[in-house]
C-alpha cells in the first residue's frame, strides 16, 4: 500500500504538480504553504490514489496465470481511469492513452474504444513485457508474452494505417452536402494577470476586433476568439455588442467568442455564466451557450471543499444545461468551453446529435508555467479522432489549432504570441467511428475484466 501511494503521488506530481502549484501561487495569489498543500491533496485525491490502487491490485496478480496477469492488469488500469473520470465531477486529465495524441496512426484506435482503448493498449503491452521477464525461465511463456507485447501495437498501427489510407474512398456522412468552411483563429495573447484588469477590458476587445480585420482572415466564414476574450458582461454592454455585430456584418463572417453572461436568479440575486456568444452577419439576435462542466476550484468550488479551499477568486459561475448548436452555412457547430473538451462524452453527445464541427475555446494563460496547455491540447485532439469530426481550437495564449476528422493537426499557431490563422475545414469524410456510436463499451468490458482479476487474486489457494 505504501509503495502504491508513493508511486501514485510522485507520478501525479511529476505530471501536474509543477503547474498546479504555480497556478495556485502565481495566479490565485495563495501562499506558498497553501499552494503546496493544495497541490499535494489535489494530485493525491484526483489521480494519485487511483494509481496506487493499480499498484496494490497488481501486487496480488502473481497468484494468477501469465495470461490472466496481463489482461487483469490492463483491465485494472482502464478501470482506474474510467472510475476517475466518472465519480463526483470527474477528473479525466492525463490518461495513459493521451500519450498517443499527435501520433495519427495510433490515434485511430480511439475511434474504436476511445482513449480507454489506447490506455489499455499501453498498459497491456507493458504487462506483457513484465510477464516475459518474470517468466524468462519458461521459454514458451516468455516468447508468447513478448510476441503479445509486440503484436498489440502493431495491430493498432495497422488499423490506423488502414483508416488513414482509406479515407479518400469514404463517403460523406452528412445528409446534405456541405461546402468547405473557412475559419479564422484569433489568438489575442493577453497575459494571465492583464485579462481581468477592469481598466484594460476595452483594450482587450479592441485588440480582438483589430486582429479579426487582418487581411489574412479575409473571406472567412467563421471567426473564433478565445474563452473570455471579452472579459466583461457582454450581454450588459450594448456598444460592445454593436461593435462585434458590425465586425460580422462588414466581414461577412460569423463571430464566435467567449465572455461572461448574467441573468436574474429570481430572488434579487444574479447568476453568472461562462458563455459563448455567436454573432451572425445581418442578424439582430445573438445566440449564446453556457458552459455546463465547470472547472473545479476555479469556476465553482464543491460545497465540501469550501471550508478549506474557499470560493473561487472573483466570480463563481453557474453551470449551464449543455447541448445546443450554432449554425453557419449549413454547418452545425458544437461548442466546448475549456475543460469540457477533456470529457469524451460531451463531444460524443454532440456527434450523436449531428454535429459537423467541434469548436473548443479556452484560456490556458493562467497555467503560465509547466506543460498544462500542451496536456490540455493533447486531450482535446483525441475528441476529433474518437468521433470522426474536425475540430477548431482557440486559446488565449495557445495552443490554438485546427484538427481534421482523423485527429491530425493541419494548422497550429505559435504559442504566447499575438497572431491569427486561417484554415479551410472540410466536412467529415467518414461515418461515425464505433466509439462515437456505442460509447464506453470497451471501458466497461475492461473494468469488468479487472474486477474479475482482482476477485480471482483474492481467492485463497486450495490446500492439497
Amino acid at each position: 500500500m505504501i509503495i502504491g501511494l508513493v508511486f501514485g503521488e510522485l507520478t501525479t506530481l511529476a505530471v501536474g504538480g509543477y503547474w498546479l502549484f504555480h497556478a495556485a501561487h502565481g495566479f490565485f495569489a495563495r501562499s506558498a504553504a497553501f499552494s503546496t498543500l493544495f497541490t499535494l491533496v489535489t494530485t493525491l485525491t484526483h489521480a494519485g490514489l487511483f494509481l496506487a490502487a493499480i499498484v496494490v491490485s497488481a501486487s496480488r496478480f502473481g497468484r494468477l496465470g501469465p495470461a490472466a496477469r496481463v489482461f487483469a492488469f490492463g483491465g485494472v488500469w482502464v478501470a482506474s481511469e474510467f472510475i476517475r473520470a466518472n465519480i463526483l465531477y470527474g477528473c479525466p486529465w492525463d490518461f495513459l492513452g493521451h500519450a498517443f495524441s499527435g501520433v495519427p496512426v495510433f490515434m485511430q484506435t480511439a475511434g474504436l474504444g476511445g482513449v480507454y482503448l489506447l490506455s489499455w493498449l499501453c498498459a497491456t503491452s507493458g504487462a506483457s513485457l513484465a510477464v516475459a521477464y518474470i517468466e524468462r525461465e519458461n521459454r514458451r511463456v516468455c516468447l508468447i508474452a513478448a510476441l503479445l507485447a509486440f503484436a498489440l501495437p502493431v495491430m493498432a498501427a495497422a488499423h490506423g494505417y488502414s483508416v488513414l489510407t482509406d479515407n479518400a474512398t469514404r463517403t460523406n456522412n452528412n445528409t446534405k452536402p456541405l461546402d468547405p468552411l473557412v475559419v479564422g483563429l484569433v489568438q489575442a495573447n493577453v497575459g494571465r494577470h492583464e485579462l481581468w484588469e477592469p481598466e484594460l477590458a476595452q483594450q482587450h476587445l479592441e485588440t480582438s476586433l483589430r486582429l479579426s480585420r487582418s487581411p489574412l482572415l479575409a473571406g472567412s466564414d467563421l471567426i473564433v476568439w478565445a474563452e473570455n476574450a471579452v472579459p466583461f458582461l457582454l450581454d450588459a454592454n450594448n456598444p460592445a455588442q454593436q461593435a462585434i455585430q458590425q465586425l460580422a456584418d462588414q466581414t461577412g463572417a460569423a463571430v464566435l467568442l467567449g465572455a461572461p453572461r448574467n441573468e436574474s436568479g429570481g430572488d434579487g440575486t444574479a447568476r453568472f455564466f461562462n458563455s459563448l456568444y455567436f454573432f451572425t452577419p445581418g442578424s439582430q439576435t445573438v445566440e449564446t451557450y453556457d458552459k455546463a462542466k465547470l472547472l473545479p476550484y476555479v469556476e465553482s468550488t464543491p460545497a465540501w471543499a469550501r471550508k478549506t479551499v474557499g470560493r473561487p477568486k472573483g466570480v463563481e459561475y453557474t453551470a449551464g444545461t449543455g447541448g445546443g448548436y450554432f449554425e453557419i452555412n449549413g454547418w452545425r457547430i458544437a461548442p466546448m468551453i475549456c475543460f469540457e473538451s477533456t470529457y469524451p462524452e460531451i463531444a460524443r453527445g454532440y456527434a450523436a446529435a449531428g454535429a459537423d464541427l467541434l469548436v473548443n475555446v479556452s484560456n490556458d494563460s493562467w497555467f503560465n508555467r509547466g506543460a498544462a496547455p500542451q496536456q490540455h491540447f493533447a486531450m482535446t485532439v483525441l475528441r476529433a479522432a474518437e468521433n470522426g469530426l474536425p475540430l477548431v481550437r482557440v486559446a488565449n495564449t495557445g495552443v490554438s489549432a485546427v484538427i481534421d476528422s482523423f485527429g491530425r493537426v493541419t494548422n497550429e499557431l505559435d504559442q504566447k504570441v499575438q497572431t491569427v490563422g486561417r484554415s479551410t475545414v472540410v466536412a467529415p469524410p467518414r461515418t461515425r467511428p464505433p466509439y462515437s456510436l456505442y460509447g464506453d463499451w470497451f471501458a466497461i468490458v475492461a473494468t469488468l475484466v479487472g474486477v474479475v482479476g482482482i476477485g480471482a487474486s483474492l481467492r485463497k489457494p486450495r490446500v492439497a
